[in-house]
């Protein structure tokens, strides 16, 4: 048993990472952004996301498996050279500008901790990326990376600190409740930027119990947000 469990462990590696990476900065801020808005307003969607997601990622999985190599590559094998041109440009702005977003979140994250200047800290990180990158072979970095991979288990850790009303939660995920001010919201580039979470973060408080008033941290940052020329709706 122990053989098998030692011999799963040495077979995980650039999957677990890569899933695990794919859980980033960037998004962590976006789910923060979603559940500050519009609470558990959304969660329905899950049903209708994850089966698509899955079948992208098994479908990415199986051409690699089978092919041996990655999409741009079998792009060129298969289709004309300016449609492989246009998906290569699309793919270098989309990761720049989530890269972007990743390093930006990741310096808002260490200014509530430590204070001092977001954009100073998200220059640290970013070098420190680069010079992983160029210096650290990839063959020492990995394991390095698959037990960051531990990390995710905050989450679970939340759950057991934070309280969470499941029975709200498992209504809103299986019967949709759209509003037309949420929806509205959803459709419009209208979300809150990150340095309102991170406004949001620093005015919660802990209620009697010991749980976080959500609710109490919403209303304090509307009062301190401008009123939008567009009437927004308020967090």
């Amino acid at each position: 048993m122990i053989a098998r469990a030692r011999h799963f462990l040495k077979r995980l590696g650039p999957g677990l990472i890569t899933g695990a990476a794919d859980d980033d900065p960037s998004g962590i801020a976006t789910y923060s952004q979603a559940g500050a808005q519009f609470g558990f307003g959304m969660l329905w969607s899950v049903l209708l996301t994850t089966p698509l997601m899955v079948g992208i990622q098994v479908v990415s999985a199986r051409i690699g498996r089978v092919t041996g190599h990655g999409i741009a590559r079998n792009i060129r094998d298969h289709y004309p050279r300016p449609l492989l041109w246009f998906i290569v440009a699309l793919l270098v702005v989309a990761n720049t500008l989530n890269i972007a977003a990743d390093i930006g979140a990741m310096g808002q994250a260490l200014q509530l901790v430590v204070g001092g200047p977001a954009h100073g800290h998200a220059l640290v990180f970013g070098l420190v990326a680069v010079a992983f990158q160029l210096f650290v072979p990839y063959q020492r970095l990995a394991p390095v990376l698959k037990w960051l991979t531990l990390a995710l288990f905050a989450y679970v850790l939340v759950l057991l600190l934070v309280h969470v009303p499941w029975g709200a939660a498992v209504v809103s995920t299986f019967w949709p409740s759209i509003e037309q001010r949420r929806l509205r919201a959803t459709t419009m580039p209208s979300s809150p930027p990150l340095s309102a979470i991170t406004r949001l973060s620093k005015s919660l408080r802990l209620r009697p119990d010991g749980s976080r008033s959500c609710e109490d941290a919403c209303r304090n940052l509307n009062r301190e947000q401008p009123s939008s020329p567009r009437g927004d709706p308020p967090l």
